[in-house]
C-alpha cells in the first residue's frame, strides 16, 4: 500500500473455518478497488454457515535508513503495537456492501495495563460500527501500555474542549504531548465549528516512534497516525502545523473522479485550511501565517518537477519524494488564486470557503455527488466556464501556476523573489498591519 507493506499472509498464518471445518484456501494476488493490490483468499468448496478467519501478524522489521512511506505498517513500540486495520484485517472485497462489525480486544497475555484502541473506541467495551468495509480498513489501532491525553488519572488542570478527542502513545515522545494535544484539541474544535462536524464521532491521533529516519503523519478515517525519529528531529511548532494539516484532511475532500484531481484538492485544502483556520483561531500571528505560506509555495517553486503534470505527479508520488509534494504546493496556490478571484467577482460577500462548504454539505447528504464533477460545477456557477477550463490548465503543470495579485487577502501583495528558479512570494503591503482584523478572510457567518 503506498510502497508500505502489509501483514502478508501465507497459507500457514492465515486458516478459515466453517460449520463443516477447516477450509482449503487457494490465493490470488490482484487488484482491489480503486487499483489497491491485494491478496484474495478463494475458497476450495462452498460453505456452510459463519466462517472464521484465523489469522497472525507479525510487526515490520525496519532499519535506520529503511524509506519511510505513510503510516500504514504493523509496528512495535515499547510493549506495543500500533498500525492500520488495512494493514491488518482480510475482509471481504465488496466495498459497497453494509456491514455490522464488532471488535473485542483480548488481553490476556499482554503485559499489565495494556488496554486496546481503535478509531472507533476502546477496550473495555465491544466496539461496534455500521458500514462498509472502508469503515473498518481506513482506521488505526494500538494496543498495549498506551498512555493518553486525556489521561484517565492525570492531575492536569487542562481539560479537552472536544470530549471525543484523544491522543495515544506508547513511548514518550520529546516533546510536551499535553501542550502539544492541547493545541490540536484547540485547532480540531474551531476546524469543527468551521466544517459544521456533527460532533457524534470519535477522532483520534495516534504518536508513532519510528525506528528510521523519517517523521511526517498519515490521516484515515477519523483518526491519523504521526510519526517521530529522534529529538532532535522534532520541533514544536513544525509538529503542531504537521498535525493541523492532517486533521484538516477529516473534512474538505472529494472521492470519485481522477486520482491526481483527488490528490490535488485534498492536499491542497489541507495546505490551505490548515494555515488558514490557525491564523483565523488566533493560533499563529499574521507574522508566522505569512512566513508559512511563502515557505510552502517556495518549496513548490524550487521543486525540480515542477512543472510535471496532476497525473505524473501522482504516479510517481511513491517512487519520487519530490513528486509527491507537488499536489500541496500547486494545491495550495490554486485555491489561494480562486478565493482572490471570489472576492474580487462578489465585491468581498463570496470566498473560497463559499464552494469547499457548499461541497462538503454534498458529500455528506448525497455521496455519490462527492465528486470532482460537483467541483468543477461549483467552480462553473460562481466564476464561470473560464475557471474550470483554468482547473484544468493547472493541472498539466504548464505555464507555471502564480498566485493572483489579491490572493492572500487585502493586506498582502505578490513579488517574484528569484529567477532561477521562478518564485514568487506574498509579502505584507506597505502600511498595512497584518494584525488587523481587516485582512482575515471570513466565511460569512463565521
Amino acid at each position: 500500500m503506498a510502497g508500505q507493506p502489509s501483514a502478508q499472509y501465507t497459507k500457514k498464518s492465515l486458516k478459515a473455518f466453517d460449520s463443516h471445518g477447516p477450509l482449503e484456501l487457494s490465493q490470488v494476488d490482484g487488484s482491489a478497488i480503486y487499483g489497491t493490490p491485494s491478496r484474495f483468499w478463494v475458497a476450495g468448496r462452498g460453505t456452510k454457515g459463519p466462517i472464521v478467519v484465523e489469522f497472525e501478524a507479525k510487526p515490520r522489521q525496519v532499519q535506520e535508513n529503511t524509506k519511510m512511506g505513510p503510516l500504514f505498517d504493523i509496528r512495535q513500540n515499547g510493549q506495543g503495537l500500533l498500525g492500520s486495520a488495512w494493514a491488518l484485517v482480510p475482509l471481504p472485497p465488496n466495498d459497497t456492501a453494509e456491514y455490522h462489525f464488532s471488535l473485542k480486544w483480548n488481553l490476556q497475555h499482554s503485559p499489565p495495563g495494556s488496554k486496546g484502541v481503535w478509531t472507533w473506541g476502546e477496550s473495555p467495551e465491544t466496539v461496534r460500527v455500521n458500514g462498509t468495509t472502508s469503515t473498518f480498513l481506513y482506521t488505526f489501532w494500538m494496543v498495549g501500555p498506551v498512555s493518553s491525553y486525556p489521561g484517565t488519572s492525570s492531575s492536569s488542570a487542562v481539560k479537552p474542549l472536544s470530549p471525543n478527542f484523544g491522543m495515544y502513545w506508547l513511548q514518550d515522545p520529546p516533546f510536551d504531548v499535553e501542550t502539544t494535544a492541547s493545541f490540536i484539541d484547540r485547532f480540531f474544535n474551531y476546524s469543527s465549528e468551521f466544517w459544521k462536524d456533527p460532533g457524534t464521532q470519535p477522532y483520534r491521533v495516534f504518536i508513532r516512534h519510528n525506528d528510521n529516519v523519517g517523521s511526517g503523519g498519515t490521516a484515515l478515517t477519523r483518526s491519523f497516525t504521526f510519526g517521530w525519529f529522534n529529538e532532535s528531529s522534532t520541533t514544536e511548532e513544525g509538529l503542531e502545523f504537521l498535525l493541523a494539516h492532517e486533521i484538516t484532511h477529516n473534512w474538505p475532500s472529494i472521492s470519485t473522479g481522477n486520482d491526481s484531481a483527488i490528490s490535488r484538492y485534498a492536499e491542497g485544502t489541507a495546505e490551505y485550511y490548515s494555515q488558514r483556520l490557525l491564523w483565523r483561531n488566533g493560533q499563529i500571528s499574521a507574522e508566522v501565517y505569512l512566513q508559512e505560506m511563502n515557505k510552502r509555495i517556495k518549496t513548490y517553486y524550487i521543486n525540480p518537477y515542477v512543472n510535471i503534470s496532476d497525473k505524473k505527479a501522482y504516479d510517481q508520488s511513491w517512487v519520487i519524494p519530490q513528486a509527491q509534494t507537488i499536489p500541496y504546493g500547486r494545491g495550495l496556490i490554486y485555491l489561494t488564486n480562486v478565493d482572490g478571484e471570489m472576492r474580487a467577482t462578489s465585491n468581498g460577500t463570496e470566498s473560497l470557503d463559499t464552494i469547499t462548504l457548499s461541497l462538503i454539505e454534498t458529500c455528506r447528504s448525497i455521496p455519490s455527488r462527492c465528486s470532482e464533477a460537483e467541483l468543477r460545477s461549483l467552480l462553473n456557477e460562481y466564476l464561470g466556464q473560464a475557471a474550470v477550463a483554468e482547473y484544468e490548465v493547472v493541472g498539466t503543470g504548464k505555464p507555471l501556476i502564480k498566485p493572483s495579485a489579491n490572493s492572500l487577502g487585502p493586506c498582502f501583495e505578490v513579488v517574484q523573489t528569484s529567477t532561477q528558479p521562478v518564485v514568487y512570494q506574498w509579502k505584507l503591503k506597505e502600511g498595512k498591519d497584518g494584525s488587523d482584523r481587516s485582512c482575515l478572510i471570513y466565511a460569512s457567518g463565521v
